[in-house]
């Protein structure tokens, strides 16, 4: 997120992947999702950045990713900024010690949100967590129809792609639909 010309209004940090006439200003009745992903081969991994105000009013840039360990799934939902001392831009801090210059190689697509948008898309990663939560997700790393059959009666296998997909679909914000292998390219182009 960025401070606009003007002095009093936050921008985007990724105003050239905003769909053709929309807003890129981030304010308490907007704010702009970022769907990113690697540059190589099925895109790595996908995670999500939302650039909003928080409920004190205060601009935020929040990660929002799903990731798979030893423990199980993990659904993050992160601080993905540093306010610098000059006050005019957020600095975007990326998992594994990622940098802008490597977030601008990758592949991204943006989403502008209402306020109530928002708080959908949140409502819908918060019920992903409590579903995590009760086993109803596993990792499956290919994701998608291969995902689901490859999981015992009761569980849907899941990968990174999946999250978005199921997240934005219940948001209402688009519907991706899911294949038989969903990849982090697929989602964020």
């Amino acid at each position: 997120m960025r401070r606009g010309a003007d002095g009093s209004t936050w921008r985007t940090s990724f105003p050239l992947s905003l769909p053709a006439g929309a807003a890129d200003i981030i304010d308490n009745a907007h704010s702009v999702l970022t769907i990113l992903s690697g540059s190589t081969g099925t895109g790595g991994h996908a995670s999500m950045i939302l650039e909003h105000f928080d409920d004190q009013g205060s601009p935020k840039s929040t990660l929002l990713d799903l990731s798979a360990g030893a423990a199980g799934i993990s659904i993050n939902k992160t601080p993905a900024q540093i306010l610098q001392a000059n006050g005019n831009v957020i600095n975007m801090t990326l998992p594994k010690g990622g940098d802008w210059a490597e977030l601008t190689k990758t592949h991204h697509r943006c989403f502008a949100l209402t306020a109530v948008q928002t708080a959908a898309l949140l409502a819908a990663v918060q019920r992903f967590k409590d579903k995590v939560s009760n086993d109803r997700y596993v990792y499956r790393a290919p994701g998608g129809v291969l995902g689901r059959l490859s999981s015992l009666p009761g569980t849907r296998g899941v990968n990174c792609a999946d999250f978005i997909i199921k997240v934005l679909g219940e948001a209402g914000i688009t519907k991706i639909g899911y294949r038989l292998v969903d990849t982090p390219f697929r989602v964020a182009k």
